[in-house]
């Protein structure tokens, strides 16, 4: 269904967010980060498409461009928590316990009452950073990440 509406209108990005969604629910990860991506493309600011882009990255083994995908949603809609927790969970799998921590404070204080946040942080609040990780700058990882998108504008997946 998601696909004939996708023929009605190829200019909306919630559609092709929507077709990213059933390939995600499908397991066929490659296919939704370029539905993502396209959605991205129509609205470089559709925030759930970043959400569920950075999580697909993720499920792909994608961690380190899962990061700036999450920061940058966590820039563009800074009030939702599921975002900074979300980001939080990259950061963490990635090594960067310290601002995982950071990630998942800023779900616990939006929402304190966000069970999934709660735990995260009570998990890594003690650990240090995984050894001889490079450094991270959040904003530089997110603004690649937009520069990324900004950049793909004008093609399109078939």
């Amino acid at each position: 269904h998601v696909e004939t509406a996708l023929n009605l209108d190829t200019t909306s990005g919630e559609r092709y967010r929507l077709l990213g969604r059933v390939r995600d629910e499908l397991g066929l990860f490659p296919e939704a980060e370029l539905f993502y991506r396209e959605a991205l493309k129509i609205d470089a600011e559709d925030v759930w498409a970043m959400n569920n882009l950075g999580l697909s990255l993720i499920r792909q083994g994608k961690l380190e461009r899962a990061v700036g995908v999450l920061a940058r949603v966590t820039q563009v809609k800074p009030d939702v928590p599921r975002f900074h927790n979300n980001l939080g969970m990259a950061l963490e799998l990635n090594g960067y316990f310290t601002a995982a921590a950071v990630a998942y404070q800023a779900a616990v204080t939006l929402d304190g009452s966000y069970q999934k946040a709660i735990d995260n942080l009570a998990r890594v609040s003690e650990l240090k950073d995984k050894p001889g990780i490079p450094p991270l700058d959040l904003g530089v990882a997110a603004k690649t990440f937009a520069d990324e998108i900004e950049g793909s504008k004008g093609t399109t997946q078939q």
